[in-house]
């Protein structure tokens, strides 16, 4: 079989691929430059087809973005349990046994066999039944009521926290897959406008370059130096936070409808003053190196959503 013709092969879909982040800049990008020309009524008819696919793309990446907080608060607070029980409920539970039993008899190793290890290491339902076996074991011991109880309950209170976790994770996954068919869905309809283009610009085909960004589509960036945050109303997001120097060269965008404000900081939190660092108005895109966003030696690039109310988004790409 001959070579595909290359024309058969939907760029956009090949580029992004393992890449919605930077989906997240060509499609609001190629969007923004439609509108720039809409008031040519062939290009607003592209515009109008492509607006609903690039909504979906924004929406699926906002609830992806979601979903990824409340699963890594929620293992946070799992993993709080478990720093909890290394470090201050075996605490309280060896000493109060060993009360009643020493640490050389058969109670004692009835109750911790393996010492605190168990406990301590191991996958992590492994660890919760530890705590329940415990529990259960305890129940032949009338004189350790008082440690059944907080052991039941905070194995109880683990349980508990594992299974949010576990179900924030699933719609995390769940959201990746819904994402992954925004971003194809995306691809499609960026090609449909490269075609319509085409069609349109067929005795002059050099202006089809000025809808679309070939500089990402011909030499497209490692997904690990592409970022995309979404931004509320007036707040402040931390876009990068390792790897910056003086001399590091960023692409900036102002991917969504609201003003913002780029800048280095020396903290994730920092925060800025009109007049620091370069502020973009929305989809547009500017060239920089870090020192235009702030003092040597900052190491945290940071965005700020000028617009009090209504939410922004923001890319950045490492050149």
């Amino acid at each position: 079989m001959g070579t595909s013709w290359h024309y058969l092969s939907n760029t956009f879909l090949v580029v992004t691929e393992n890449s919605t982040k930077l989906m997240m800049i060509l499609s609001p990008d190629n969007r923004a430059r439609l509108q720039a020309e809409s008031a040519d009524l062939d290009i607003l008819a592209m515009l109008n087809l492509f607006i609903p696919i690039d909504d979906a793309l924004s929406a699926g990446y906002q609830e992806w973005v979601s979903a990824g907080a409340f699963y890594r608060g929620a293992t946070l607070a799992f993993e709080n349990l478990l720093s909890e029980l290394n470090d201050t409920k075996l605490d309280l539970w060896i000493p109060q046994v060993q009360v009643v039993f020493a640490a050389s008899t058969p109670e004692y190793l009835t109750l911790f066999p393996d010492g605190r290890t168990p406990f301590t290491s191991g996958a992590y339902d492994i660890r919760i039944n530890t705590v329940k076996a415990l529990g259960d074991n305890l129940a032949s011991y009338p004189g350790l009521v008082a440690t059944k109880t907080d052991v039941d309950a905070f194995y109880t209170t683990l349980l508990s926290t594992r299974a949010d976790q576990q179900q924030k994770e699933e719609t995390v996954r769940l959201k990746s897959d819904l994402l992954e068919t925004e971003r194809v869905n995306t691809a499609v309809g960026m090609y449909t406008t490269l075609g319509n283009l085409m069609a349109k610009f067929a005795s002059d085909p050099a202006q089809i370059d000025r809808f679309f960004d070939l500089s990402l589509i011909q030499n497209p960036p490692k997904d690990k130096n592409t970022f995309a945050v979404i931004v509320a109303g007036g707040d402040t997001a931390n876009v990068i936070s390792e790897g910056i120097t003086d001399t590091t060269q960023f692409k900036l965008f102002n991917t969504g409808d609201t003003a913002g404000r780029f800048f280095t900081s020396t903290s994730a939190t920092g925060t800025s003053e009109p007049g620091e660092g370069i502020e973009l108005a929305p989809n547009t895109n500017t060239t920089v190196v870090a020192t235009d966003l702030g003092d040597p030696g900052n190491t945290f690039l940071n965005v700020t959503n000028l617009d009090p109310t209504n939410q922004g988004s923001y890319s950045v790409v490492i050149l």
